[in-house]
């Protein structure tokens, strides 16, 4: 496999497991509670973005036939 395409399943593997984990964090209710609605709406806008980006590099690797090395959302 070339190269890039490494970069590409590395890329995706790191930010699909940063997303999980920004996921479980807010689906933890009493992390709302220690932290302002400010923050809280950031995490959540961050969380939302960061699977739409996912979303692409899983696009992107279908379109080139190359296999994920990380777990789905």
């Amino acid at each position: 496999m070339s190269d890039w395409k490494s970069r590409l399943q590395e890329e995706h593997k790191e930010v699909n497991d940063r997303t999980r984990k920004l996921v479980r964090f807010l689906e933890l209710l009493e992390n709302s509670n220690s932290m302002d609605m400010h923050d809280w709406n950031s995490l959540c806008v961050q969380r939302d973005i960061m699977i739409s980006y996912v979303g692409v590099l899983d696009s992107r690797m279908i379109k080139l036939g190359v296999e994920p090395i990380a777990e789905e959302i």
